[in-house]
């Protein structure tokens, strides 16, 4: 083979694979190995549906690990509205590691890996964008885009959510009322230095807020 090329090989093919730079190089590893990976673990929290996550290792309170794990991190390094204004998504081996870690070890901790809150960001945002199905239908974000009457909004809303899984429903809630917080929390800081505590406050609560959403 060429130094800008490598093969994979199998029972009844050999696979040639080039690239133009040693970056190139690392993302096909990373890419192959990963996938190699996906196809013998069992706890999988990315490129699966909520479901298959309810039935894994991988949940904390009714909720995906990495979703819990990445927002309590941000809660508590003080992430402002300005940060995801700002944001700059993190990328390369340390989130594909990560991404590994968080599905074969539940004790895995954000803090002792040296994470940010553009890390957590990140991890979130690449948890949402793999899901193999929406939180939300596309049938329910059609109808949004296609009703104009506010009043109509409302109700269809409600009898969306109604329909919806409850593990759709724990995560859009736990998702939206964190971001609400975080809209506050940034909108008292700029009227009163101690604004921030708000949200400190309410982060004990926002799991057990959202399991109330099962008897809606």
């Amino acid at each position: 083979l060429q130094e800008n090329a490598f093969a994979l090989v199998n029972r009844e093919n050999i696979y040639v694979i080039g690239f133009e730079t040693i970056r190139e190089k690392h993302e096909w590893v990373e890419a192959i190995t990963s996938y190699i990976y996906s196809m013998f673990k069992t706890n999988k929290l990315f490129r699966c549906t909520l479901d298959d996550i309810t039935k894994s290792e991988c949940i904390i309170d009714g909720l995906p690990s990495v979703v819990v794990k990445s927002v309590e991190f941000m809660r508590i390094s003080g992430a402002t509205l300005n940060n995801f204004l700002r944001l700059s998504l993190s990328s390369g081996t340390k989130i594909t590691e990560v991404k590994e870690k968080l599905e074969s070890d539940p004790t895995f901790d954000y803090k002792r890996a040296g994470f940010t809150v553009q890390d957590a960001a990140t991890l979130l945002i690449i948890f949402l964008k793999e899901l193999t199905e929406p939180i939300l239908p596309k049938s329910i974000v059609e109808h949004f885009t296609l009703t104009k009457k506010k009043n109509k909004h409302l109700l269809f809303a409600r009898k969306a959510l109604m329909s919806i899984p409850v593990i759709n429903r724990l995560l859009l809630y736990y998702i939206t009322k964190f971001l609400s917080d975080v809209c506050m929390s940034s909108l008292n800081t700029n009227l009163h230095p101690t604004g921030f505590n708000t949200m400190k406050r309410n982060s004990n609560n926002s799991r057990h807020q959202a399991l109330s959403l099962i008897h809606i």
